[in-house]
């Protein structure tokens, strides 16, 4: 676990890092998978000649006897050495598929126990919401339904490394790691399978995060929204968002940036709920958030009242703030997870 922890913590501060601009997003989201592979292809170097304590002890102490031995035996031709034998293709397919094999029970339950553990913490996370809220059991399945894929997403990582971390663990401690040796064959032979599958298994991954989670995520979004009455918004074009206000109100923008708090052509619709007509608009050029009246403030922009299919009122301003416009930033926050790439 304490392995776990520091790939972690490795983890988010490199995409920590990387979402400040401080290190290249590249560097950010793998530094810590990089560090973990270089350790682990020395440590794996190292198993080959690492001994315990007693046993160093005893080596050296049955290395001296025979040292000792030797010196008092006459001189003799040493014997032919033995000719090297190559362990054959049939017993290497039936280690492979060994190890294979072990590796992916212990894969997938380590896969199941995460993600269940996840949709357990996140089920009494929202047992609030759906209480207060009356959702029925079909919204709660479904949602569970299409979260999966994205939970099965980030416990991949981790479930191959404890995958791996018990595999190898086990096949040291029950010594068929000493019996393969013993057979001619490298340790890095020996994890030659699970190298390739988790090659695999990165390949699976990157396809599923471009293709078939954005679509999973967007309905796992609106059906969360839907459980904790938030209102719905779309993700389908990234430059351009719909948002439901609080009250009859429907935002529109060009952009909206977290980090300042501040808008690109802001535009908001009131509707008539009765009726569902348009009765006012306001757009602005810009607008910022301001902490000091807690509200937003509106710049280069303009106000119509509408009245059926005319306009009743026309304003201007340069600079205004509305009071009922009261929704604060973390309201307009975008969800990467429900987007893709180009």
């Amino acid at each position: 676990m304490f392995l776990v922890f520091i790939y972690y913590i490795l983890m988010a501060l490199g995409w920590g890092f990387a979402r400040q601009g401080k290190i290249p997003p590249l560097i950010g989201l793998w530094s810590a998978n990089a560090l973990f592979a270089a350790a682990g292809i020395l440590l794996l170097k190292r198993l080959g000649r690492l001994r315990s304590g007693i046993a160093a002890v005893w080596h050296w102490v049955r290395d001296l006897k025979a040292r000792r031995t030797v010196r008092r035996r006459p001189l003799e031709p040493f014997p032919a050495a033995l000719p090297k034998s190559k362990p054959s293709g049939q017993l290497l397919r039936i280690l492979d598929l060994y190890t294979l094999r072990e590796w992916l029970s212990y894969l997938g339950l380590m896969v199941v126990a995460f993600t269940g553990i996840y949709m357990i913490f996140d089920f009494f996370q929202l047992i609030g919401d759906v209480v207060r809220n009356h959702i029925g059991l079909g919204v709660i399945l479904h949602y569970y339904v299409y979260l999966t894929p994205q939970v099965v997403f980030l416990m991949f990582p981790l479930s191959i490394l404890v995958a791996t971390l018990v595999d190898f663990g086990l096949l040291a401690k029950t010594n068929q790691v000493t019996a393969v040796k013993s057979a001619g064959i490298s340790l890095y032979r020996l994890a030659l399978p699970v190298l390739a599958a988790s090659l695999a298994a990165s390949a699976a991954m990157f396809v599923l995060e471009n293709r078939y989670l954005p679509d999973t995520n967007q309905r796992q979004d609106s059906l969360r929204n839907r459980i904790k009455n938030r209102p719905a918004q779309t993700t389908l074009l990234p430059d351009r968002q719909w948002i439901y206000g609080q009250s009859n109100r429907v935002f529109n923008y060009r952009y909206f940036e977290a980090g300042q708090n501040t808008f690109s052509d802001l535009s908001v619709f009131e509707i008539d709920p009765s009726t569902f007509h348009l009765t006012r608009r306001i757009f602005a050029r810009h607008a910022f958030w301001d902490p000091r009246v807690e509200n937003w403030v509106l710049e280069q922009g303009w106000e119509r009242q509408l009245a059926g299919d005319r306009v009743s009122e026309y304003k201007p301003f340069n600079a205004m703030v509305f009071n009922e416009l009261s929704e604060p930033p973390g309201y307009f926050l975008p969800k990467a997870a429900s987007m893709w790439f180009g």
